[in-house]
Protein backbone atom coordinates (compact mmCIF):
# COMPACT_ATOMS: atom_id res chain seq x y z
CA UNK A 1 0.00 0.00 0.00
CA UNK A 2 1.14 3.53 -0.72
CA UNK A 3 -0.32 6.72 0.77
CA UNK A 4 0.66 10.29 -0.08
CA UNK A 5 0.27 13.53 1.83
CA UNK A 6 1.08 16.92 0.33
CA UNK A 7 1.56 20.16 2.25
CA UNK A 8 0.69 22.67 -0.46
CA UNK A 9 1.90 25.81 1.36
CA UNK A 10 5.27 24.23 2.15
CA UNK A 11 5.46 22.41 -1.17
CA UNK A 12 6.45 19.11 0.43
CA UNK A 13 5.14 15.67 -0.51
CA UNK A 14 5.31 12.59 1.71
CA UNK A 15 4.69 9.06 0.48
CA UNK A 16 4.38 6.10 2.85
CA UNK A 17 5.10 2.73 1.21
CA UNK A 18 3.97 0.03 3.61
CA UNK A 19 5.70 -2.94 1.96
CA UNK A 20 9.05 -1.11 2.28
CA UNK A 21 8.16 0.42 5.68
CA UNK A 22 9.53 3.78 4.51
CA UNK A 23 8.38 7.36 4.11
CA UNK A 24 9.71 9.06 0.99
CA UNK A 25 9.94 12.86 1.07
CA UNK A 26 9.99 15.14 -1.96
CA UNK A 27 10.65 18.89 -1.90
CA UNK A 28 8.35 20.18 -4.64
CA UNK A 29 9.58 23.76 -4.17
CA UNK A 30 13.17 22.84 -5.08
CA UNK A 31 12.27 19.81 -7.24
CA UNK A 32 14.42 17.30 -5.35
CA UNK A 33 14.10 14.19 -3.23
CA UNK A 34 14.94 14.51 0.45
CA UNK A 35 16.21 11.78 2.80
CA UNK A 36 14.01 8.72 3.09
CA UNK A 37 12.75 7.86 6.57
CA UNK A 38 12.86 4.16 7.41
CA UNK A 39 10.58 2.95 10.15
CA UNK A 40 11.73 0.31 12.63
CA UNK A 41 11.51 -3.23 11.22
CA UNK A 42 9.19 -4.41 13.95
CA UNK A 43 6.80 -1.44 13.79
CA UNK A 44 3.22 -2.08 12.83
CA UNK A 45 1.79 -0.53 9.69
CA UNK A 46 1.19 3.17 10.23
CA UNK A 47 -2.31 4.40 10.85
CA UNK A 48 -3.46 7.74 9.43
CA UNK A 49 -2.90 9.75 12.63
CA UNK A 50 0.65 8.42 13.16
CA UNK A 51 1.55 9.10 9.51
CA UNK A 52 0.31 12.69 9.76
CA UNK A 53 2.20 13.25 13.04
CA UNK A 54 5.45 11.97 11.51
CA UNK A 55 4.93 14.15 8.42
CA UNK A 56 4.27 17.23 10.56
CA UNK A 57 7.50 16.65 12.51
CA UNK A 58 9.51 16.17 9.32
CA UNK A 59 7.92 19.29 7.82
CA UNK A 60 8.99 21.34 10.87
CA UNK A 61 12.58 20.15 10.40
CA UNK A 62 12.50 21.07 6.71
CA UNK A 63 11.05 24.51 7.48
CA UNK A 64 13.81 25.13 10.06
CA UNK A 65 16.44 24.15 7.50
CA UNK A 66 14.93 26.45 4.88
CA UNK A 67 14.83 29.33 7.38
CA UNK A 68 18.47 28.74 8.35
CA UNK A 69 19.53 28.74 4.69
CA UNK A 70 17.57 31.93 4.06
CA UNK A 71 19.21 33.66 7.05
CA UNK A 72 22.68 32.57 5.93
CA UNK A 73 22.14 33.84 2.39
CA UNK A 74 20.87 37.20 3.73
CA UNK A 75 23.90 37.47 6.03
CA UNK A 76 26.29 36.85 3.12
CA UNK A 77 24.83 39.70 1.04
Amino acid sequence: MSVSLIFVNNKIEFEYVSDQNKIFVFDIKNDKALPTYSLPDKSAELDKAAFIDICLNIRKQIDKGRQTLKQRSETNL
